[in-house]
């Protein structure tokens, strides 16, 4: 009986923490893709990124 008891305990710890495990990478993955997407958003749009110098006019004369 006491070791039935103990396998349940350590079946159950082992998914507490698969699960906790799991969750953490999928935070990681959500911050990731959200500063990707910030990113991206900025590599679209030019007067975002600093430092970039302004699209040259060609005059025809």
């Amino acid at each position: 009986m006491l070791t039935a008891m103990n396998h349940v305990l350590h079946f159950v710890a082992y998914l507490m923490a698969g699960a906790s495990a799991a969750g953490l990478i999928l935070v990681i993955y959500l911050l990731f893709q959200l500063e990707y997407d910030s990113a991206e958003a900025q590599s679209a749009d030019p007067t975002a990124k600093a430092g970039s110098l302004p699209p040259q006019t060609c005059d025809k004369s």
